[in-house]
């Protein structure tokens, strides 16, 4: 195992350098012709604030020695209105044009957990695969866990189908040692935002997969033989299982900066503390795959579409950097095939590396709650009076590019 994790830091750090390297070199490039930028233009005050102090000398006649005449026509030449008291192009700008922002965005797991559950009275009698006259369910001799009063022969007339839970529940818990590569966790994430003036349109779009394993516990509590008569075995196994959990959703929303201590100053005096409220509907889906060894498949799947609220609360400290975090809640039982909670919340930075490009370190905490889904067994779907319940819960570093333009 200790192998398996040193590889993987070693792959992680050579990512890491290799993602980082042609930043750098654009943010000090960008760097180095703002410095000029900032030189320039405090030679140029230097020169403005020269030819208004030759002004004042001379307010009220016309120069006559050719020192005063060079002071007068580099006063004349270099009048100007203060520019303080104008806004500047960018910002006029920024405020009448759209502005985009692309950032994708991937998952380092610390931690996953969640637990499947189904409870309720299945209907396996059209399911041929399941004679359990002669294996047993599936591996087990229904045989040796007969009760007294039922012979062999009663067992054995026909075909014997379980009535009772398919399964009981299956846990998983996974931490950083456990998460070894992707083929156990792999979450993929990515936002598209349009903006304009303190008007946020945003496109979000997630896929998760979780694959682990263990046991679970079968459960036969009642069947029926071939004549009618029922059978109270109370019956509980112990088998090997393979879970796959596959999650998917896209938010469309709109946001509005509702607060914003630095809007409509000429000069930004930083901390600035902003609030965005976000509201709009996501549309998901999620597949549970579960394999029983011995033990028939099951799945759940359902797609999904219920209202989002949130907000966004930030204080930039600087141009540059900003501290935010970011939350939203769907599902509640609202709207069609709604989950019962579906929840995040993301805490970080924001660090403008230069006018286009944006690095993104936060801290994620996700979950999805669901007790409704089509349910399948070996493919064919089953009539459920009972429940179904899930959840899945992740939280990791997040880490996100954002390009600008």
């Amino acid at each position: 195992m200790s192998h398996h994790i040193g590889l993987n830091f070693y792959k992680f750090i050579f990512t890491f350098v290799w993602l980082f390297l042609p930043i750098k070199v654009a943010y000090s490039q960008e760097t180095a012709s703002e410095h000029n930028i900032q030189e320039h233009t405090i030679r140029v005050n230097q020169i403005r604030n020269l030819s208004t102090n030759a002004s004042a000398l001379y307010p009220i006649y016309s120069p006559t020695t050719s020192q005063e005449t060079q002071y007068f026509h580099i006063g004349q030449a270099l009048e100007t209105p203060n520019l303080s008291q104008q806004k500047p192009e960018s910002v006029i700008e920024d405020n009448e044009s759209w502005r985009f922002k692309i950032q994708p965005t991937l998952l380092i797991p610390f931690r996953v957990r969640g637990e499947v559950q189904i409870d309720g009275v299945f209907d396996f009698s059209g399911l041929e695969n399941l004679n359990l006259s002669d294996v047993g369910f599936r591996g087990i001799n229904i045989a040796e866990f007969l009760p007294s009063g039922v012979t062999t022969n009663d067992a054995q007339l026909g075909t014997i189908f379980p009535q009772g839970s398919a399964f009981s529940s299956i846990e998983y818990d996974l931490d950083f040692s456990d998460i070894t590569g992707l083929d156990s966790v792999l979450r993929l994430s990515g936002r598209f935002e349009a903006s304009k003036g303190p008007v946020i349109l945003i496109f979000d779009a997630q896929y998760t997969r979780v694959k682990t394993g263990g046991d679970v516990t079968l459960e036969a509590n009642n069947i029926t033989t071939r004549n009618n008569r029922t059978i109270d075995l109370n019956l509980e196994v112990d088998v090997e299982s393979e879970f796959v959990f596959k999650n998917g959703f896209f938010d469309l929303a709109a946001s509005y900066r509702l607060v914003d201590t630095g809007k409509g100053k000429e000069i930004k005096n930083y901390p600035i503390l902003f609030f965005e409220p976000i509201a709009g509907v996501r549309l998901g889906f999620f597949d549970i795959d579960v394999e029983l060894d011995p033990g028939p498949d099951i799945s759940v799947d359902e797609f999904y579409a219920e209202p989002l609220l949130g907000g966004r609360l930030g204080l930039q400290a600087s141009e540059r950097v900003t501290f935010a975090v970011r939350g939203d809640v769907s599902g509640l039982d609202i709207g069609i095939n709604p989950t019962d909670l579906t929840w995040n919340l993301v805490a970080g930075l924001e660090w403008m590396l230069s006018k286009t490009f944006e690095l993104r370190l936060a801290y994620l905490l996700e979950e999805i709650n669901a007790d409704d889904g089509d349910i399948k067994v070996d493919g064919d779907v089953l009539s459920n009076t009972g429940d179904f319940d899930f959840f899945n819960q992740e939280q990791g570093i997040w880490v996100g590019f954002g390009f600008h333009f």
